[in-house]
Protein backbone atom coordinates (compact mmCIF):
# COMPACT_ATOMS: atom_id res chain seq x y z
CA UNK A 1 0.00 0.00 0.00
CA UNK A 2 1.34 3.14 -1.07
CA UNK A 3 0.67 6.01 1.50
CA UNK A 4 0.62 9.07 -0.50
CA UNK A 5 -1.60 7.24 -2.67
CA UNK A 6 -4.14 6.08 -0.28
CA UNK A 7 -4.03 10.05 1.59
CA UNK A 8 -5.06 11.57 -2.05
CA UNK A 9 -7.77 8.69 -3.05
CA UNK A 10 -9.57 9.50 0.45
CA UNK A 11 -9.42 12.86 -0.40
CA UNK A 12 -10.85 12.87 -3.39
CA UNK A 13 -13.57 10.68 -2.05
CA UNK A 14 -14.37 13.27 1.14
CA UNK A 15 -14.59 16.07 -1.99
CA UNK A 16 -16.71 14.05 -4.50
CA UNK A 17 -19.14 13.49 -1.37
CA UNK A 18 -19.66 16.65 -0.21
CA UNK A 19 -19.95 17.94 -4.02
CA UNK A 20 -23.05 15.13 -3.90
CA UNK A 21 -24.34 15.38 -0.42
CA UNK A 22 -24.66 19.05 -0.65
CA UNK A 23 -25.34 20.28 -4.32
CA UNK A 24 -24.47 23.95 -4.62
CA UNK A 25 -24.94 25.35 -7.86
CA UNK A 26 -29.14 26.39 -7.31
CA UNK A 27 -28.46 27.52 -4.27
CA UNK A 28 -25.43 30.08 -6.14
CA UNK A 29 -27.57 30.82 -9.02
CA UNK A 30 -29.80 34.16 -9.27
CA UNK A 31 -29.42 37.65 -9.22
CA UNK A 32 -26.22 39.40 -8.58
CA UNK A 33 -24.39 35.62 -7.73
CA UNK A 34 -21.26 34.58 -9.77
CA UNK A 35 -21.91 30.59 -9.30
CA UNK A 36 -18.85 29.58 -11.89
CA UNK A 37 -16.45 32.26 -9.48
CA UNK A 38 -18.31 30.71 -6.36
CA UNK A 39 -17.82 27.44 -7.11
CA UNK A 40 -14.05 27.50 -8.18
CA UNK A 41 -13.36 29.27 -4.81
CA UNK A 42 -15.09 26.00 -3.17
CA UNK A 43 -13.41 23.40 -5.16
CA UNK A 44 -10.35 25.47 -4.04
CA UNK A 45 -10.74 25.25 -0.52
CA UNK A 46 -11.77 21.99 -0.43
CA UNK A 47 -8.44 20.54 -2.50
CA UNK A 48 -6.27 23.16 -0.99
CA UNK A 49 -7.58 22.89 2.69
CA UNK A 50 -4.88 20.84 4.70
CA UNK A 51 -7.56 20.41 7.55
CA UNK A 52 -9.72 18.31 5.29
CA UNK A 53 -7.32 15.42 5.23
CA UNK A 54 -4.19 15.04 7.05
CA UNK A 55 -0.73 14.04 5.56
CA UNK A 56 -0.01 10.08 6.34
CA UNK A 57 2.35 9.72 9.21
CA UNK A 58 4.44 6.85 8.72
CA UNK A 59 6.63 5.64 11.11
CA UNK A 60 9.45 2.74 10.35
CA UNK A 61 9.25 -0.26 12.44
CA UNK A 62 13.29 -1.55 13.23
CA UNK A 63 12.92 -5.59 12.78
CA UNK A 64 12.84 -7.70 15.81
CA UNK A 65 15.98 -9.78 16.29
CA UNK A 66 15.88 -13.39 16.18
CA UNK A 67 18.00 -15.50 17.87
CA UNK A 68 20.79 -17.63 16.49
CA UNK A 69 19.64 -20.88 18.19
CA UNK A 70 16.48 -22.40 16.70
CA UNK A 71 13.42 -23.02 18.98
CA UNK A 72 14.46 -26.66 19.85
CA UNK A 73 17.60 -25.41 20.71
CA UNK A 74 16.82 -22.81 23.78
CA UNK A 75 16.07 -25.57 26.85
CA UNK A 76 12.81 -26.23 25.80
CA UNK A 77 11.16 -29.49 26.36
CA UNK A 78 10.89 -31.16 22.85
CA UNK A 79 7.20 -31.83 22.87
CA UNK A 80 6.65 -28.17 24.47
CA UNK A 81 9.33 -26.86 21.23
CA UNK A 82 6.85 -29.01 18.50
CA UNK A 83 3.70 -27.56 19.87
CA UNK A 84 5.27 -23.24 19.67
CA UNK A 85 6.36 -24.40 16.07
CA UNK A 86 3.23 -26.29 15.26
CA UNK A 87 1.40 -23.11 16.13
CA UNK A 88 3.67 -20.67 13.71
CA UNK A 89 3.66 -23.48 10.99
CA UNK A 90 6.99 -23.74 11.30
CA UNK A 91 9.62 -27.32 12.30
CA UNK A 92 11.29 -26.34 15.38
CA UNK A 93 14.41 -26.71 14.13
CA UNK A 94 13.78 -24.18 11.41
CA UNK A 95 11.93 -21.87 13.90
CA UNK A 96 13.84 -19.57 15.62
CA UNK A 97 12.31 -17.30 18.30
CA UNK A 98 13.22 -13.06 19.33
CA UNK A 99 16.11 -12.46 21.37
CA UNK A 100 13.59 -10.82 23.75
CA UNK A 101 11.31 -14.37 23.86
CA UNK A 102 14.42 -16.49 24.48
CA UNK A 103 15.81 -14.03 27.37
CA UNK A 104 12.01 -14.57 29.04
CA UNK A 105 12.41 -18.33 28.66
CA UNK A 106 15.65 -18.34 30.50
CA UNK A 107 15.06 -15.52 33.06
CA UNK A 108 11.76 -17.59 34.21
CA UNK A 109 13.39 -20.86 34.07
CA UNK A 110 16.05 -19.61 36.48
CA UNK A 111 12.95 -18.43 38.78
CA UNK A 112 13.28 -15.34 38.53
CA UNK A 113 10.05 -12.65 38.35
CA UNK A 114 10.11 -10.77 35.20
CA UNK A 115 9.03 -7.89 33.02
CA UNK A 116 8.00 -8.02 29.68
CA UNK A 117 7.62 -4.66 27.91
CA UNK A 118 7.76 -5.07 24.13
CA UNK A 119 5.90 -3.55 21.25
CA UNK A 120 2.52 -5.12 20.30
CA UNK A 121 3.32 -7.80 17.59
CA UNK A 122 6.81 -9.09 19.04
CA UNK A 123 5.37 -12.05 20.60
CA UNK A 124 5.32 -10.59 24.15
CA UNK A 125 2.39 -13.05 24.53
CA UNK A 126 4.84 -16.26 23.56
CA UNK A 127 7.14 -14.77 25.93
CA UNK A 128 5.72 -15.81 28.75
CA UNK A 129 3.71 -19.02 27.38
CA UNK A 130 6.87 -20.56 26.54
CA UNK A 131 8.25 -20.89 30.37
CA UNK A 132 4.68 -21.83 31.37
CA UNK A 133 3.60 -24.44 29.32
CA UNK A 134 7.12 -26.00 29.18
CA UNK A 135 6.90 -25.85 33.32
CA UNK A 136 3.68 -27.85 33.00
CA UNK A 137 4.63 -30.19 30.38
CA UNK A 138 8.27 -31.20 32.34
CA UNK A 139 5.96 -31.67 35.91
CA UNK A 140 3.62 -33.58 34.46
CA UNK A 141 6.50 -35.90 32.48
CA UNK A 142 8.02 -35.94 35.54
CA UNK A 143 5.38 -36.91 37.74
CA UNK A 144 3.36 -39.27 35.49
CA UNK A 145 0.61 -41.39 37.65
CA UNK A 146 1.64 -39.38 40.55
CA UNK A 147 0.84 -35.91 38.84
CA UNK A 148 -1.73 -33.85 41.13
CA UNK A 149 -4.06 -31.83 39.82
CA UNK A 150 -4.46 -28.59 40.64
CA UNK A 151 -3.27 -24.58 39.32
CA UNK A 152 -0.33 -23.77 38.08
CA UNK A 153 -0.21 -20.84 36.63
CA UNK A 154 -3.10 -17.92 36.65
CA UNK A 155 -3.18 -15.46 33.55
CA UNK A 156 -5.00 -12.55 34.33
CA UNK A 157 -6.66 -9.95 32.14
CA UNK A 158 -8.56 -6.34 32.64
CA UNK A 159 -11.53 -7.33 30.45
CA UNK A 160 -13.35 -10.95 28.92
CA UNK A 161 -12.58 -10.05 25.31
CA UNK A 162 -8.81 -10.42 26.42
CA UNK A 163 -9.41 -13.88 28.02
CA UNK A 164 -11.48 -15.35 25.26
CA UNK A 165 -8.57 -14.10 23.31
CA UNK A 166 -6.31 -16.16 25.26
CA UNK A 167 -8.10 -18.79 25.54
CA UNK A 168 -8.29 -19.45 21.45
CA UNK A 169 -4.47 -18.83 21.54
CA UNK A 170 -3.48 -21.73 24.32
CA UNK A 171 -6.28 -23.70 22.10
CA UNK A 172 -3.85 -23.31 19.03
CA UNK A 173 -0.87 -24.53 21.12
CA UNK A 174 -1.93 -26.86 23.39
CA UNK A 175 -3.38 -29.16 20.60
CA UNK A 176 -0.33 -29.41 19.51
CA UNK A 177 1.58 -31.29 22.35
CA UNK A 178 1.97 -34.72 22.00
CA UNK A 179 1.31 -37.18 23.71
CA UNK A 180 -2.14 -36.43 25.01
CA UNK A 181 -0.96 -36.42 28.62
CA UNK A 182 1.29 -34.20 28.94
CA UNK A 183 -0.83 -30.99 27.69
CA UNK A 184 -1.77 -28.72 30.25
CA UNK A 185 -5.04 -28.54 31.44
CA UNK A 186 -6.52 -25.40 30.88
CA UNK A 187 -9.75 -22.68 31.29
CA UNK A 188 -11.41 -19.57 31.64
CA UNK A 189 -13.32 -18.68 34.34
CA UNK A 190 -15.65 -15.52 34.08
CA UNK A 191 -19.37 -15.21 33.82
CA UNK A 192 -19.22 -16.50 30.28
CA UNK A 193 -18.80 -20.28 31.71
CA UNK A 194 -21.17 -22.09 31.87
CA UNK A 195 -22.84 -22.57 35.04
CA UNK A 196 -24.56 -24.94 37.25
CA UNK A 197 -28.00 -25.21 35.59
CA UNK A 198 -29.22 -28.78 36.78
CA UNK A 199 -28.45 -29.95 40.68
CA UNK A 200 -29.15 -34.08 39.68
CA UNK A 201 -27.19 -33.78 36.37
CA UNK A 202 -24.12 -31.68 38.17
CA UNK A 203 -24.14 -34.35 41.10
CA UNK A 204 -23.98 -37.49 38.58
CA UNK A 205 -21.00 -34.98 36.42
CA UNK A 206 -19.32 -34.75 39.37
CA UNK A 207 -19.27 -38.29 40.83
CA UNK A 208 -17.61 -39.39 37.29
CA UNK A 209 -15.52 -36.12 37.39
CA UNK A 210 -13.86 -37.00 40.75
CA UNK A 211 -12.98 -40.27 39.45
CA UNK A 212 -10.78 -39.02 37.02
CA UNK A 213 -6.98 -39.14 37.08
CA UNK A 214 -5.60 -35.86 35.80
CA UNK A 215 -5.00 -37.91 32.96
CA UNK A 216 -7.66 -39.19 31.60
CA UNK A 217 -9.71 -36.07 30.20
CA UNK A 218 -6.70 -34.78 28.08
CA UNK A 219 -7.90 -36.42 24.89
CA UNK A 220 -6.77 -38.72 22.10
CA UNK A 221 -3.64 -37.78 19.84
CA UNK A 222 -5.71 -37.41 16.98
CA UNK A 223 -7.08 -33.53 17.16
CA UNK A 224 -8.42 -33.26 13.47
CA UNK A 225 -11.71 -32.73 14.79
CA UNK A 226 -10.40 -29.52 16.82
CA UNK A 227 -8.34 -27.98 14.31
CA UNK A 228 -10.77 -24.92 15.08
CA UNK A 229 -9.60 -22.04 17.61
CA UNK A 230 -13.36 -22.04 18.40
CA UNK A 231 -14.05 -25.41 19.73
CA UNK A 232 -13.35 -26.41 23.20
CA UNK A 233 -10.06 -28.71 23.42
CA UNK A 234 -10.71 -32.09 25.21
CA UNK A 235 -8.58 -30.80 28.26
CA UNK A 236 -10.34 -27.49 28.29
CA UNK A 237 -12.82 -26.60 31.07
CA UNK A 238 -16.15 -25.47 29.70
CA UNK A 239 -18.51 -26.12 33.11
CA UNK A 240 -18.19 -24.84 36.58
CA UNK A 241 -18.62 -28.35 38.34
CA UNK A 242 -15.20 -28.82 36.77
CA UNK A 243 -13.11 -26.85 38.57
CA UNK A 244 -13.75 -28.72 41.78
CA UNK A 245 -11.09 -30.34 40.10
CA UNK A 246 -8.54 -27.04 39.06
CA UNK A 247 -7.43 -26.75 35.55
CA UNK A 248 -3.42 -26.37 35.30
CA UNK A 249 -3.87 -23.12 33.70
CA UNK A 250 -6.59 -20.92 35.06
CA UNK A 251 -7.50 -17.55 33.02
CA UNK A 252 -9.48 -14.41 34.25
CA UNK A 253 -10.32 -11.42 34.81
CA UNK A 254 -9.26 -9.19 38.36
CA UNK A 255 -13.19 -8.74 38.89
CA UNK A 256 -13.72 -12.57 39.07
CA UNK A 257 -10.34 -13.40 40.71
CA UNK A 258 -11.78 -11.39 43.59
CA UNK A 259 -15.05 -13.41 43.53
CA UNK A 260 -13.14 -16.40 43.28
CA UNK A 261 -11.37 -15.18 46.58
CA UNK A 262 -14.66 -14.30 48.84
CA UNK A 263 -16.50 -17.71 47.16
CA UNK A 264 -15.88 -20.61 49.83
CA UNK A 265 -17.31 -23.06 46.48
CA UNK A 266 -14.52 -22.26 45.42
CA UNK A 267 -11.71 -22.24 47.57
CA UNK A 268 -10.25 -25.93 45.94
CA UNK A 269 -8.55 -23.66 43.81
CA UNK A 270 -6.56 -22.04 45.66
CA UNK A 271 -3.79 -24.69 46.49
CA UNK A 272 0.04 -24.91 46.94
CA UNK A 273 0.61 -26.05 43.40
CA UNK A 274 0.54 -22.43 42.01
CA UNK A 275 3.91 -21.49 40.68
CA UNK A 276 2.81 -18.32 38.19
CA UNK A 277 1.21 -15.11 38.28
CA UNK A 278 1.20 -13.58 34.99
CA UNK A 279 -0.27 -9.97 34.74
CA UNK A 280 -0.68 -8.97 31.07
CA UNK A 281 -1.69 -6.04 29.28
CA UNK A 282 0.01 -4.73 32.92
CA UNK A 283 0.12 -0.97 31.53
CA UNK A 284 -3.98 -0.94 32.13
CA UNK A 285 -3.78 -0.78 35.65
CA UNK A 286 -3.07 2.51 36.58
CA UNK A 287 -3.90 5.16 39.91
CA UNK A 288 -6.74 3.32 41.88
CA UNK A 289 -7.14 0.49 39.73
CA UNK A 290 -3.37 -0.63 40.39
CA UNK A 291 -3.47 -0.67 43.76
CA UNK A 292 -6.63 -2.91 44.00
CA UNK A 293 -4.70 -4.93 41.93
CA UNK A 294 -1.68 -4.74 43.87
CA UNK A 295 -3.44 -6.20 47.21
CA UNK A 296 -5.55 -8.24 45.16
CA UNK A 297 -2.36 -10.12 44.22
CA UNK A 298 -0.69 -10.34 47.72
CA UNK A 299 -4.10 -11.71 49.07
CA UNK A 300 -3.79 -14.31 46.02
CA UNK A 301 -0.40 -14.94 46.98
CA UNK A 302 -0.85 -16.01 50.59
CA UNK A 303 -4.18 -17.43 49.96
CA UNK A 304 -2.29 -20.14 47.36
CA UNK A 305 0.26 -20.75 49.90
CA UNK A 306 2.92 -22.11 47.87
CA UNK A 307 6.36 -22.21 48.49
CA UNK A 308 7.93 -20.19 45.36
CA UNK A 309 5.80 -18.15 43.49
CA UNK A 310 7.28 -16.20 40.44
CA UNK A 311 5.30 -12.72 39.02
CA UNK A 312 5.28 -11.61 35.10
CA UNK A 313 4.25 -8.69 33.88
CA UNK A 314 3.86 -8.51 29.97
CA UNK A 315 2.66 -4.34 28.66
CA UNK A 316 3.27 -2.83 25.39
Amino acid sequence: MNPQESTLALKNSLIEYFKQAFPLEKALTGEGKDPANLLGKIDDFLNNNAGLVQPPYIERQVPYRPSERSLDKIGLAPETAKAFAGYFGVPADKFHPYVHQENAFEQVSKGRNLVICTGTGSGKTESFLLPVIDAIVNERREKGAEYQSGVRALILYPMNALVNDQIRRLRAIIRNIDPAELRPTFGLYTSEIKPHEDVQEVTEALAVWNDLTPDAFVGETDEADYANDNIALPCEYTHRYQWDKPADILVTNYSMLERLLLNPATKQIFSPTWRFIVLDEAHSYTGSTGTEIAWLIRRLAHRAGAERLQDIAASA
